[in-house]
Order: C-alpha cells, then sequence, then structure tokens
C-alpha cells in the first residue's frame, strides 16, 4: 500500500537525530500528505515545523506521553492537539524539570567515571527539547567516547547501565485526559511491544480512542491481532515509522494509506 502519512516522528527536540525543518523537509520529498510531530513529552518542535512547513504538507500537532501502569511503560500518542494549552503546557513544562534534574544525575555519574562530557554540552544539543537520554548519547558520540549512538546506549545509557537513571511518567489515565483537555485524540503507540492487551477494556474507558496498527516493531500477527481489536472496540486504526532517524527504517515506511488516513480525518473533524 502507498503510504501518504506518517504519524509518528521524532525531532531533536526529543530523541531524533533531525531539526523539526529537516523531518518536514524529508516528508515532502517522500511526497507524503501528512505527518505527525510526535516528540517525547513534548511540543516544542511543533511550531518550528508548522512553519517551515507553509502550506506545503499537512504538520499535525502531536505528541507522545511516557506513562506507567502496573510497572510497565506504556507510550500515548496525542493527535490535533492544542500545542498551547496551558494545562498540557504546565505538566510538560513539570516534566522538563525532572528530566533537567535527571539528566545532571546521569551527567554526574559519568563525570565521576571519568567521562568527557559536561551539563552545558547536553542543554546545547537539547536546544529548546526536553534533556533526554539521547541528547547524552549525541554529546558522548561528539566527544569520541563511544563509536556511535548505539554504542552510547549499550554502554552507558541502557537500563541496566549504572548510570541509569529512571524518568518522571504519569499513568495512562492522565495522559488520556490530558491530550483531551488538549482537544487531541488519544491512541496507545506501538501496543504489541507492551503485550498489555489484558488493559485494553480499562484504556477505553479511560478514554482511549486509537491504536497504532502499523509500527516497524510489528510484525504481521501483530497487525492482524490489532486492526482487528480495533475494529471490535471501534478504534482508529493508525500507523507510523516511529522515525528518529537512526532506525533502519525511513520516514514514511510505516503509516496510513489513503483510506486510513480517510477514516483519521473523518474522525478528527468529529
Amino acid at each position: 500500500m502507498r503510504i501518504v502519512c506518517d504519524l509518528h516522528t521524532h525531532t531533536n527536540c526529543s530523541d531524533g537525530i533531525y531539526s523539526p525543518d529537516e523531518i518536514v523537509d524529508l516528508a515532502i520529498k517522500r511526497k507524503l500528505k501528512s505527518i505527525a510531530i510526535t516528540d517525547h513529552d513534548t511540543v516544542a518542535g511543533i511550531s518550528p515545523a508548522i512553519g517551515f512547513s507553509d502550506h506545503r504538507i499537512e504538520v499535525i500537532p502531536g505528541i507522545e506521553l511516557s506513562t506507567e501502569i502496573e510497572g510497565h511503560d506504556v507510550h500515548i500518542l496525542g493527535y490535533y492537539v492544542d500545542y498551547k494549552n496551558k494545562m498540557l503546557l504546565e505538566v510538560l513544562n513539570r516534566c522538563k524539570e525532572v528530566r533537567q534534574a535527571r539528566g545532571l544525575k546521569i551527567v554526574n555519574k559519568l563525570i565521576q567515571a571519568g567521562i568527557q562530557i559536561t551539563f552545558e554540552q547536553i542543554q546545547k544539543c537539547a536546544g529548546l527539547g526536553v534533556i533526554g537520554r539521547m541528547h547524552i548519547a549525541k554529546v558522548l558520540y561528539d566527544n569520541g567516547q563511544v563509536g556511535s549512538i548505539q554504542d552510547a546506549f549499550r554502554t552507558y545509557l541502557g537500563d541496566q547501565s549504572p548510570f541509569y537513571e529512571p524518568k518522571f511518567k504519569i499513568t495512562p489515565h492522565d495522559a488520556f485526559a490530558l491530550i483531551k483537555k488538549a482537544g487531541g485524540i488519544c491512541v496507545w503507540a506501538h501496543p504489541g511491544c507492551e503485550d498489555l492487551d489484558s488493559l485494553m477494556k480499562q484504556f477505553v474507558e479511560d478514554g482511549l480512542q486509537g491504536l497504532e496498527v502499523w509500527h516497524p516493531k510489528h510484525t504481521n500477527k501483530n497487525v492482524r491481532h490489532y486492526f482487528e481489536l480495533a475494529k471490535f472496540y471501534n478504534l482508529l486504526a493508525t500507523g507510523g515509522s516511529d522515525y528518529h532517524g537512526h532506525n533502519n527504517y525511513t520516514l514514511g515506511e510505516y503509516g496510513l494509506d489513503e483510506e486510513h488516513f480517510t477514516k483519521f480525518k473523518l474522525f478528527s473533524n468529529k
């Protein structure tokens, strides 16, 4: 099927490599009709992306919220969010403050271990975005401490690393409420990666409106399963490449074809 819309992309405002301008430019070159900017816990990349697009492509304002339930990480995507909504910005600012503190802790651990890095370098790398492990990985790479971004995560930044620090998370219920307060659509990102189907009914009752069916990490079996679940619960079926710029897949490789993009647009206009 021909993909016309990629609903899952990340810029360097979170853990992507490319700027909002570069992501939009790449989407235009891929001849996509629409693209969603869905950075982790920040909306900083949306305004630059919309401005750069200059009506050449639709840029959907989105976000990917980090949540936790019963000890499991669950990512919730929000689409067509009002990225200037006061309540949304208050929560994201709180998240940014906690992330700053987390980043400082990680950097201090690295410095104590004799690794060449400074917090000022991390802040410069993050720019307007929320400091994350990707920014630390980039600086480690630029400083010649690792051979690649992947090496940085394997050696220093993985969940099992002694340098790791847990990040700030809200509950899925809170994420649904926050996205809806900001006028957005709530979608469960890559549900096949979590194996938490037992929570589906609860999530739907709490406000879930869609499932990310087409995703690079979903097998054909996953796709069929979540497409059927979406129909059963009367949810949107969405998709995207989860593009970060350093993946083994490309922008627009996964997403919505014309038929499902039309359904998505109709739902968003309700």
